[in-house]
């Protein structure tokens, strides 16, 4: 699967759903790679990434941020034996798949993980996605400089850095969350706008 937006730059990494062409975005995977396959990104690299998001709110080594959100789809066959149509109904009633997108300080779609349906939830999807285990590799083989910014939904690694949320009163750590706090805020509104351009997709068909 995969989604694209003449304003937005784009990589898919993680596809796992097969929708074909329409007029709210949606793109069938194989027409896309035939038409860019000479023209796909790969995985975020630590290049001039780092120092845009030093510019914007002072977070060294940052390459991108990540965040999951619902996208609306069509029901699946009741019946499919592969995606059968309760799976994909979440809280609230209607049927969707928990999309995990990665933004540059850009806003450029970096990343797409659209395999899971809404029950997954944020952590287990990036456990299993293709970029969490480049970004481990890249640590291991030494590339300590880069790392992506998420949530309290994400567990904490080397390669991905989430919100403290208790620190203990009058301590260094304290100090540092208290000096951070307005950088953490500018991303968050960063994630927001990401999340925003997500949505202005519809409904994913199967």
């Amino acid at each position: 699967m995969a989604v694209v937006n003449s304003n937005y730059e784009f990589i898919m990494v993680d596809a796992g759903i097969n929708g074909r062409i329409s007029d709210g975005g949606v793109l069938n995977y194989t027409e896309f790679g035939r038409a860019l396959s000479n023209k796909l990104l790969q995985n975020p690299e630590p290049r001039e990434l780092p120092n845009n998001f030093w510019r914007i709110a002072q977070f060294p080594d940052v390459i991108g941020v990540i965040d999951c959100t619902h996208i609306a789809i069509v029901p699946p066959k009741i019946d499919d034996p592969v995606n059968p149509s309760i799976a994909y109904i979440n809280r609230k009633g209607f049927h969707s798949v928990n999309v995990q997108a990665i933004f540059d300080s850009q806003l450029m779609l970096t990343n797409v993980n659209a395999k899971y349906s809404e029950a997954v939830h944020d952590a287990a999807i990036w456990d299993s996605s293709n970029i969490q285990t480049h970004l481990g590799q890249k640590y291991e083989d030494g590339r300590r400089n880069c790392y992506l910014l998420g949530d309290s939904g994400y567990h904490l690694q080397p390669w991905l850095m989430t919100p403290i949320l208790e620190t203990r009163p009058n301590t260094p750590e304290e100090q540092e969350y208290e000096d951070n706090d307005n950088s953490d805020d500018i991303l968050k509104r960063l994630v927001t706008a990401a999340i925003l351009i997500l949505l202005q997709f519809q409904a994913i068909i199967f």
